[in-house]
This record gives structure tokens, C-alpha cells and sequence, in this order.
């Protein structure tokens, strides 16, 4: 099983999304933070199951519910989790 890092960056991508979010539905934020959780385990087993980045190959991307996880994968260190994108609002980083 892998060990997967999460970014201050992807971390501050996640309270602000889950802030945004809140302010409309606490049901939808709560479900933002499951799916976090969801797609760590995903990629504590399975960390080749995201997409290669059209942009950079060594990133793979992985979607759920409108947002964008974005991750490196080193077979030796684990996975690292680097950014999360609210999908309905901004494109796969360039």
C-alpha cells in the first residue's frame, strides 16, 4: 500500500472549495470531504488509476464529482496529491 502526501497547496485548494461550498450546502461540503478521503484510499492502492496529464506526463489526474485531483506518482516515495480543481470552473492546468 502506498503513502500519499497531501500538498499545503492541495490542502488550502480543499478548504476553499469545501468554504465555497459550504456557503450554499453543508450536505455538498460534507460529500467534498468524503470524496477527498475516497480518492486517497483510491490512490493509497491503485496509484497508477488516474489519467495521464495531456500537459506534463509524470502528473495523473483523477476526477470525482466535478472536481480535478491532481497527483505525482513515485513507485519509491508514494503518491503526492498537489492540487484540487473545481472542474466546473477551471481547465487542466497548463
Amino acid at each position: 500500500m502506498n503513502r500519499v502526501d497531501v500538498s499545503d497547496r492541495a490542502v488550502a485548494d480543499l478548504l476553499g472549495h469545501v468554504d465555497y461550498v459550504s456557503d450554499y450546502s453543508r450536505a455538498a461540503a460534507e460529500q467534498l470531504l468524503t470524496d477527498f478521503e475516497d480518492v486517497c484510499a483510491q490512490l493509497r492502492v491503485f496509484p497508477e488509476s488516474g489519467a495521464r496529464s495531456r500537459v506534463e506526463p509524470v502528473l495523473r489526474l483523477v476526477r470525482r464529482r466535478g472536481y480535478l485531483y491532481m497527483y505525482a506518482h513515485d513507485p519509491g516515495e508514494g503518491v503526492l496529491l498537489l492540487r484540487i480543481f473545481a472542474g466546473r470552473l477551471q481547465r487542466e492546468p497548463r
